[in-house]
């Protein structure tokens, strides 16, 4: 109901988006962000690959981290000022 939707930040914001691969499914932070975006691909006639992939954020906002459905992981590094400083992936952690 509304209560789960503010709860995990989804009221008022695109929940689901369909087409006909597939859909993807969007979860959200405090401040609108989004925080997991599940994929669900159709493969066959009765299958369905499903993929997440999770964001992570600094108290400013400012994107910290990428958990991609592989388990690659991209860091991201800012200096005093704000400014994207590196971006750096690994396999996984």
């Amino acid at each position: 109901g509304d209560a789960a939707e503010k709860a995990n930040g989804r009221a008022g914001r695109i929940k689901l988006q369909e087409d006909g691969s597939g859909g993807r499914e969007f979860f959200y932070g405090k401040l609108g962000e989004v925080t997991k975006e599940i994929r669900s691909i159709f493969v066959a006639k009765s299958s369905l690959a499903t993929f997440v992939t999770q964001y992570k954020y600094d108290t400013w906002n400012r994107l910290q981290e990428i958990v991609y459905p592989d388990g690659e992981v991209l860091d991201y590094a800012y200096s005093r000022a704000g400014k994207l400083l590196t971006d750096a992936g690994c396999q996984s952690r």
